[in-house]
């Protein structure tokens, strides 16, 4: 005589190994394809989910494993709720790898941006400070001023001067240097921005 699905769940509840691959084989099938319609993208497994719904089954307390009346219905719920804690984990790991693939390709962004850092940080501090005070702030030299304590003028020329020195160590030929471009004040706003 066939024992019925809800005696299977207490007895496989109680620790019955054959009450237990009984509930699997009669509940595992339908569970499954519940699963995989759940998940579409095929990017979790549909056994994993439901290996985990009958874990979480074994988890619950006697009083509410005898209040079950009917355990495809019960374990559908579970299922259900594990599938869809797994898509929304899924996704936030994907977008959480998504956000530092993005955040490495904006650091390294490519080897001009590398060599802009690595030739700020061979100049002296105070260059340093004026030229990333300047470009990643945006500041006028006026409000500069205010905020240094110190002459909007003496600030300009500092920073001029910085900017020369900052071509030199990069490697600008000499007519590059009287004229000031704009690349270079706008490379160092992006690299300080990593």
């Amino acid at each position: 005589m066939p024992v019925d699905e809800r005696t299977l769940l207490r007895r496989a509840h109680r620790g019955h190994d054959a009450a237990a691959r009984e509930l699997w084989a009669s509940l595992s099938p339908r569970l499954l394809s519940l699963a995989r319609l759940l998940l579409r993208d095929g990017a979790i497994d549909a056994e994993d989910v439901v290996q985990q719904a009958f874990c979480r089954m074994l988890e619950r307390s006697r009083s509410e494993i005898r209040s079950v009346r009917h355990p495809m219905a019960w374990m559908t719920s579970i299922v259900r709720s594990v599938a869809l804690n797994a898509r929304r984990t899924n996704a936030r790991e994907h977008a959480k790898r998504a956000a530092i693939a993005k955040s490495e390709s904006h650091t390294l962004r490519d080897t001009e941006d590398r060599t802009l850092i690595d030739a700020l940080a061979r100049l002296g501090g105070a260059d340093r400070e004026i030229l990333v005070l300047k470009h990643t702030t945006g500041l006028s030299f006026d409000l500069l001023a205010e905020v240094v304590g110190e002459n909007r003028n003496t600030l300009a020329s500092r920073h001029r001067a910085a900017l020369t020195r900052l071509r030199v160590v990069l490697g600008e030929e000499p007519a590059q240097i009287d004229s000031p471009s704009q690349p270079v004040g706008a490379a160092i706003v992006e690299g300080s921005r990593r």
